[in-house]
């Protein structure tokens, strides 16, 4: 989506997105920033979005800078952290990251590398890359399409367990999943905007291409009843299917 679209969004932001920081989510990020951290480092946030993570990030490294495209963000952040005496909050945008000069021990990006140009995401990461101290660690969650492919699977069973009929439940699957408005092949959703969502081995593949070793790629899982969509979550939830997922990364320089 374009910064106009995360204006929008920041007025009803649990309402739209499905967030690392939303109630009821075991945030696997406090935990992976916690083998990193250290009073004497200092972090990069890439997409800050309304400043969740600041808080944490001021109290565990002597000094923060995070930034984001949306302007109305990076107000409400402002707002939100004026009194945190070693941060600092940018507009930026994370293809401008040659801008900084300087260098940090850890970088941070929670669901901010989206865009649907390949190349942008490659530069992205390069760029991120490149603002990290030697042996410094990147941290990340980037959206699994995977996950979305699990929640056809796990549907169409439901479906056909129902009515016994395989076009009847190709149907409702696509239905539930607004199947229309990916594209499985790229890696894209398209809700009010583009993003990309990416394959665990293609998500490796651009770290490494991005100059990023040692990495480790996990899951940071979300409750069914969280899910964007209503009627899968409440034929999941509380059952024994697995929940979605988004990847985690660590990595380092």
């Amino acid at each position: 989506m374009e910064s106009r679209e995360w204006d929008r969004v920041s007025a009803r932001y649990f309402d739209e997105i499905l967030s690392p920081f939303d109630k009821g989510v075991d945030n696997k990020v406090y935990e992976l920033l916690e083998k990193v951290m250290a009073k004497d480092k200092s972090v990069l946030e890439v997409g800050c979005g309304m400043g969740f993570l600041i808080p944490f990030l001021s109290k565990n490294f002597r000094s923060v800078l995070a930034f984001d495209f949306s302007r109305e963000m990076v107000r409400l952040s402002l707002l939100k952290h004026e009194n945190l005496a070693n941060v600092d909050i940018l507009e930026l945008d994370v293809l401008e990251l040659d801008c900084l000069k300087q260098g940090f021990d850890v970088a941070v990006a929670v669901n901010s590398i989206l865009m649907p140009d390949i190349d942008q995401v490659n530069t992205s990461l390069r760029l991120i890359h490149s603002r990290l101290n030697k042996g410094g660690s990147f941290i990340g969650v980037f959206p699994s399409i995977e996950s979305a492919l699990y929640e056809a699977m796990v549907t169409y069973e439901k479906e056909f367990e129902r009515c016994g009929d395989h076009e009847e439940s190709v149907r409702e699957t696509n239905r539930q999943i607004c199947r229309s408005r990916y594209d499985f092949c790229y890696g894209l959703m398209d809700f009010d905007g583009k993003q990309k969502h990416f394959y665990e081995f293609e998500l490796r593949h651009r770290l490494k291409k991005a100059g990023f070793k040692s990495i480790r790629i996990g899951k940071l899982s979300y409750p069914w009843q969280l899910s964007e969509s209503k009627a899968v979550a409440r034929k999941f939830r509380g059952n024994l299917y697995g929940e979605p997922w988004d990847w985690t990364v660590v990595a380092r320089k």
